[in-house]
């Protein structure tokens, strides 16, 4: 009885070792989308950076690239999800 017990806890413990490595994993996938999005955009976006504010023309592309960066993330992540089920 003791060993089916200590064997069930040490599925417990992997499988909490698994949930916090899923956590900061999803962790990382995160901030690398940010800091990608955020290169990206300031790049395709950011002519004069000189200036303390955003042109309109500046701030409207900034948005549009942030929107469409995270929908294209939102799209392939459920790609990828529907892929992994298969």
């Amino acid at each position: 009885v003791y060993c089916a017990m200590s064997g069930n806890m040490e599925d417990l413990m992997q499988n909490m070792m698994t949930q916090d490595q899923m956590v900061e994993l999803n962790m990382q996938v995160t901030l690398d989308m940010y800091t990608r999005m955020q290169l990206q955009c300031f790049d395709k976006c950011i002519l004069n950076y000189r200036e303390g504010e955003l042109s309109s023309g500046e701030r409207v592309c900034a948005e549009r690239c942030v929107n469409k960066f995270i929908e294209t993330s939102k799209k392939v992540g459920a790609k990828m999800q529907g892929q992994g089920g298969q």
